[in-house]
């Protein structure tokens, strides 16, 4: 895969990721829903806080 499109494939995971962790949000707490996505803590935070975060 060129480079380009590995980073396009990437930033799609990134934002499905985003959008489940959101839509999440309604029943689970953030620790639950960073170690179902297998992100950081510190990163669902700032999604869900609505902070820009570096993936």
């Amino acid at each position: 895969m060129c480079e380009v499109s590995e980073k396009i494939y990437n930033e799609g995971i990134i934002n499905e990721k985003k959008k489940t962790a959101f839509n999440m949000k309604k029943g689970y707490s953030d620790v639950i829903i960073a170690d179902i996505l297998e992100i950081g803590i510190n990163v669902i935070q700032q999604w869900l806080s609505g902070s820009k975060a570096a993936s």
